[in-house]
């Protein structure tokens, strides 16, 4: 199985669901959008911290699970708090 690194822009979260491969010289591919969650904000703190590498980026945008999801933005904050602290004063 070959790997592509996927860069996007948008406003709200959603799952691939095909990708077309020839139909464009270009990668495209149908989705669904995912529902949105009462934590958003707290996921795009999280998201944004400059501490948070891309693995941990997907991993926790990725995440359908509500529960799971709050675990890891608990530890990404503990984890950067400071730092956004640091930035903020």
């Amino acid at each position: 199985m070959n790997r592509a690194i996927v860069i996007v822009v948008g406003r709200e979260r959603f799952a691939l669901e095909q990708i077309h491969i020839d139909e464009a010289p270009y990668l495209t591919a149908d989705i669904a959008l995912l529902p949105d969650v009462a934590e958003a904000s707290a996921v795009m703190l999280a998201v944004l911290a400059d501490d948070v590498d891309l693995e941990q980026r997907q991993r926790l945008l990725s995440e359908r699970s509500a529960s799971a999801r709050l675990e890891q933005i608990n530890a990404v904050l503990r984890t950067a708090l400071p730092d956004l602290e640091l930035r903020a004063a």
